[in-house]
């Protein structure tokens, strides 16, 4: 019987650089006869096999596809190889970008919802270029307070799908990640584009 541990610490058979793999993460059989099974040992985000999440412990077929994280693991190679007692490090091996971008930390509500923070804030610059242009009558009388307002709306929005991405996706917290959080930043320029809409519209009606 072989045994072969996979996960993120150094004190497996493989080491894999992927922060959204557990340290101690799954565990691949292979028997005497041969046979090749898959165990996932608790990870925090999952081991799957052809895209599909397993539990406990299966058996491998040649051919199939198994994923942690972001990483395909060519298991095929491990079993057919004398692991020994060190560790291979993988650079991580990414998935396809369809695949990548809906799960982990950039998926594709944290996209969508940074896009609509940047088109908030470009609708809101749009706004604040016409009132320096016709002075403070353009935000009180002009189309400017409404560019204003639907960049509001549009922020909210983009503020509301980012958290729900963030909620959705907090199992990753707790490892490290060097990907760049879209959702954080589209909560940050919503935010900004919000609190400072509310701000000048108070402004200018205390100055009209």
């Amino acid at each position: 019987m072989k045994i072969i541990t996979i996960g993120r610490s150094s004190t497996n058979n493989i080491k894999i650089n992927d922060s959204k793999v557990s340290r101690i993460h799954c565990q691949i059989i292979q028997e005497d006869d041969n046979s090749v099974t898959l165990m996932d040992l608790n990870s925090t985000n999952g081991t799957y096999v052809n895209e599909k999440g397993i539990s406990g412990k299966i058996n491998l077929n040649k051919g199939d596809v198994v994923r942690i994280g972001d990483t395909i693991i060519p298991w095929q190679n491990y079993v057919s190889q004398n692991t020994g007692s060190g560790y291979v490090d993988i650079v991580s091996s990414k998935v396809s970008k369809i695949q990548q971008v809906l799960g982990g930390k950039n998926s594709i509500l944290g996209m969508i919802a940074l896009v609509l923070s940047l088109i908030g804030i470009i609708l809101l610059i749009y706004a604040f270029i016409r009132i320096l242009r016709w002075g403070i009558f353009a935000a009180i009388f002009g189309s400017a307070i409404t560019h204003m307002w639907v960049s509001v709306g549009i922020n909210i929005i983009a503020y509301i799908l980012a958290t729900i991405d963030e909620y959705r996706d907090y199992a990753y917290s707790e490892e490290s990640d060097s990907n760049v959080d879209l959702a954080g930043i589209a909560k940050n320029i919503a935010s900004i584009g919000v609190f400072f809409v509310i701000g000048f519209y108070i402004y200018v009606r205390l100055a009209s």
